[in-house]
């Protein structure tokens, strides 16, 4: 859990009983803001035409991100979901060895859902479990969203390899610098951390290679 969310009563037991079923490892929450409203908490896995992040397109093919409230009423297996609130068998978690402590930050969650899945393990939502978190309530700088780009393409190249991961970075880079001209103010540092690796967060580890490691 992150320390800005908020477990319904019935939260827990609930998930569980999810988690008990046959080849589920991780349980995810249906999870509301502050307001009452939805939280799209859940995410399709990484690929080359998702690099963008293009919501606002609608089409699965192009957005990690799901917001069609329709994908929130039922239980199913998900590729992975936001780990701001997240229940994980212990064997799951145990023969994944955990959480990968090298991403430091962000992507860690997509990390383990991925894993599991290659190893058996479903990644399970379930809107009968309530929670709320407050979107944003943990903060977000110019270091911690260049984390966040970084250990996107990490991943990418960790499961993909470094060839497919090169162009993932050079769309991504794109991606950054398209961000910085429309005037997100984050994403100059993070462009320019892309680019010098001297630039980069220390606690990624990841100023050795050009194409993060």
């Amino acid at each position: 859990m992150n320390p800005d969310a908020t477990l319904d009563p019935d939260c827990a037991p609930r998930m569980l009983a999810v988690l008990r079923k046959p080849g589920i490892g991780i349980v995810a929450p249906r999870v509301r803001e502050a307001d009452g409203s939805l939280s799209p908490t859940l995410r399709r896995g990484p690929t080359m035409a998702r690099v963008g992040g293009l919501s606002f397109t609608g089409l699965p093919a192009f957005t990690e991100r799901i917001e069609d409230p329709r994908e929130y009423e039922t239980e199913h297996e998900v590729e992975w979901a936001v780990g701001a609130i997240l229940l994980i068998r212990r064997d799951c978690y145990r023969a994944l060895h955990g959480l990968d402590e090298s991403y430091f930050l962000y992507s860690e969650e997509t990390d383990l859902s991925l894993r599991a899945k290659d190893a058996g393990w479903a990644t399970v939502y379930t809107p009968d479990a309530g929670a709320m978190h407050i979107g944003g309530g943990s903060g977000e700088s110019a270091t911690t969203h260049t984390m966040k780009i970084l250990n996107r393409v990490r991943l990418y190249r960790r499961r993909r390899g470094v060839v497919l991961a090169s162009v993932y970075f050079v769309l991504t880079v794109l991606v950054e610098l398209r961000r910085a001209i429309l005037g997100h103010d984050k994403s100059w540092p993070t462009a320019r951390a892309l680019l010098q690796p001297s630039r980069r967060p220390p606690a990624l580890g990841a100023s050795r290679t050009l194409i993060p490691r």
